[in-house]
């Protein structure tokens, strides 16, 4: 399932409101305007006792700053994250809004994953001095959420990130790409140190939670996560 459509059907569950999936990129920041708008806390918190439940913890919530978010809008994630229970944030945002998303991470004490891409660019974080850069100029509260399958595109080494910041990162996001900015492909079959990358945080003890991302090509949505989870049990010897 493509990441808009998982929006839609979650909204519709009762997270925020009822919309259909947009279609192309530029309906994202439509859809997620209307969703700041019809923000009720109730709801949110009502939500995230359904996932408790079921057994399921509501660990990270993803809400991706914005430079031309207003105070309001910037202390909104925050919130919302706390109504659902969640214990930290994570943004895909941008070098330039970090400083003001630290000073919401204080305020409401809430670490933030910065999320990376692949796309090297002086205000993206797509390398490890990226993210070094953004973690040491601001307070414990920003952090990492790191993209192993965005870092091998962008030619970059998780496992040595993962030993020298463990403590900073928050949680990982687990999917396997081709090096040189190559496509999402099946686990195992890429260059992201999957393996290698779960061995370690067994092996340490690190309770980074490592969240599974299925975003290649594949024909069933539920056949492939199965897949991908097989393989990283395998990983693990399991």
């Amino acid at each position: 399932m493509k990441r808009n459509a998982l929006r839609a059907v979650l909204f519709a569950a009762g997270l925020a409101l009822v919309l259909a999936a947009p279609l192309a990129a530029q309906d994202d920041a439509k859809f997620e305007a209307e969703a700041k708008k019809a923000f009720d806390a109730g709801r949110f918190k009502e939500a995230g006792d359904k996932f408790r439940a079921a057994g399921i913890e509501v660990y990270a919530y993803n809400y991706s700053f914005r430079d031309d978010f207003s105070d309001e809008e910037m202390d909104r994630g925050f919130e919302m994250a706390k109504a659902l229970g969640a214990k930290v944030l994570t943004a895909s945002s941008n070098q330039k809004t970090v400083a003001r998303i630290d000073a919401s991470a204080r305020k409401h004490k809430m670490r933030v994953g910065l999320h990376n891409h692949s796309r090297i660019d002086p205000n993206e974080f797509a390398t490890a001095a990226d993210l070094e850069k953004a973690m040491a100029s601001h307070s414990e509260f920003i952090c990492t959420n790191l993209d192993i399958g965005h870092f091998a595109a962008a030619n970059q080494d998780s496992v040595e990130f993962i030993k020298k910041h463990h403590a900073r990162i928050v949680t990982l996001h687990v999917k396997d790409r081709k090096r040189d900015q190559g496509p999402a492909v099946p686990f195992g079959t890429g260059d992201a140190p999957i393996k290698d990358v779960l061995s370690l945080l067994s092996k340490n003890a690190w309770g980074i939670p490592a969240n599974i991302e299925y975003e290649y090509e594949g024909k069933d949505t539920a056949e492939e996560v199965k897949a991908c989870l097989a393989y990283c049990r395998q990983a693990l010897g399991g």
